[in-house]
């Protein structure tokens, strides 16, 4: 089936199955970046046609590339005017890398249950290493000049 056309009967199901539309939304955005850059660097229209080997590439790419370099809809270049953004072609971080890989990995593993395709491209694809930034607490000293702080009157 065309990625195009499978994307659409995902979002009806998605849909159907009651998921949040922000939720939704970034399953749409996501899955037709992925459309658009698979067909266009590697040819393949046909779902049936990706493997493991396109997944590594498409994230070595967006590893590589930058925010905003890539665009599913030419015609909403215009409105949204990437070049004007000043994180244009910054590096895209690895928790939004990841964040695609979660919904690529939800959409062919709906793929496989609804029997579409026999086995996930993503069934062996890790998410990257992510290094987290250690959150900061308000010792106790700190939370009891906050307390006294507000106004009892």
């Amino acid at each position: 089936m065309e990625f195009e056309r499978m994307l659409m009967v995902y979002i009806h199901d998605c849909h159907a199955r009651g998921l949040r539309p922000k939720t939704m939304k970034s399953y749409e955005q996501t899955l037709r970046l992925f459309g658009v850059w698979i067909a266009d660097r590697h040819g393949i229209v046909q779902v049936e046609g990706i493997h493991a080997a396109h997944i590594r590439s498409y994230i070595s790419d967006l590893q590589t590339r930058g925010k905003y370099t890539y665009c599913s809809r030419i015609e909403s270049m215009p409105l949204n005017q990437p070049l004007n953004r000043r994180d244009y072609s910054r590096t895209i971080s690895l928790v939004t890398i990841n964040g695609y890989l979660r919904n690529l990995r939800a959409f062919f593993a709906w793929a496989v249950s609804e029997e579409f395709l026999s086995k996930s491209p993503m069934q062996k694809i890790k998410l990257l290493p992510e290094e987290r930034q250690p959150k900061e607490y308000l010792d106790d000293e700190e939370v009891l000049r906050l307390l006294k702080s507000f106004d009892r009157g």
